[in-house]
């Protein structure tokens, strides 16, 4: 017997569900590094991120390619349709988290070539939020758990009074060691690329009030 189109659908949207968690863990994973990175500046690290990014890059189009398939060949329900255009969503929020990942990677390179900035930035604590933030949002779409997007949401917010803090910081260290110029700006321009992952995070949390309830949860 031929399977039905609803049997059919259903069995597409399994596979696209898998592979937006192959896609997670692989953002996720790249994510976990960064803190590593920003205290060891180890250069086998930024080659396992990069080669990793190489393999985010291809699962997002073929994710994408497989979400445009499932819209014109299927005519879902407005439950399904929901997860479709969410996937959507969450591939390219996905994508963009990598692409945060590998700013980060090319400033520490740059930093393992010059002096060390030595000043409490805030770091390490911003990268492990971070880090927290993107695996929470992914159980938050797995399991489709509006209270784990909304605890995203709370931890964007604390993220981002860190951010400011180190900015503030490095802004002091600046005036304080102005030798140290090209080693703060670059701690500037990361601490802005982790707040930018807590951002995409939380986009991505915001997702499951779309699936759930139909609402477009943004601002």
């Amino acid at each position: 017997m031929e399977p039905s189109e609803t049997e059919l659908q259903h069995e597409d949207l399994l596979r696209l569900n898998d592979r937006l968690l192959s896609l997670g863990q692989l953002v996720s994973g790249s994510v976990g590094k960064v803190s590593g990175l920003l205290q060891t500046f180890d250069p086998v690290l930024i080659q396992e991120i990069r080669q990793t990014e190489t393999e985010i890059n291809a699962l997002e189009v073929e994710i994408e390619a497989e979400c445009l398939k499932l819209l014109a060949l299927h005519r879902p329900s407005s439950f399904d349709l929901r997860r479709i255009v969410s996937g959507i969503k969450v591939n390219s929020n996905l994508e963009r988290i990598g692409d945060q990942v590998i700013n980060i990677a090319e400033r520490v390179e740059f930093l393992a070539n010059i002096d060390r900035l030595i000043l409490d930035h805030a770091m390490n604590s911003m990268s492990a939020t971070s880090a927290r933030m993107v695996k929470l949002s992914l159980e938050a779409i797995s399991q489709q758990d509006v209270s784990l997007a909304e605890r995203v949401r709370e931890m964007d917010r604390e993220l981002n009074a860190q951010n400011t803090r180190s900015y503030k910081t490095l802004q002091e260290g600046m005036e304080q060691q102005p030798n140290m110029v090209r080693q703060a700006v670059s701690y500037l321009t990361i601490s802005s690329n982790i707040e930018r992952i807590g951002d995409l995070a939380t986009n991505i949390a915001g997702q499951v009030v779309f699936i759930v309830h139909g609402k477009i949860d943004r601002h």
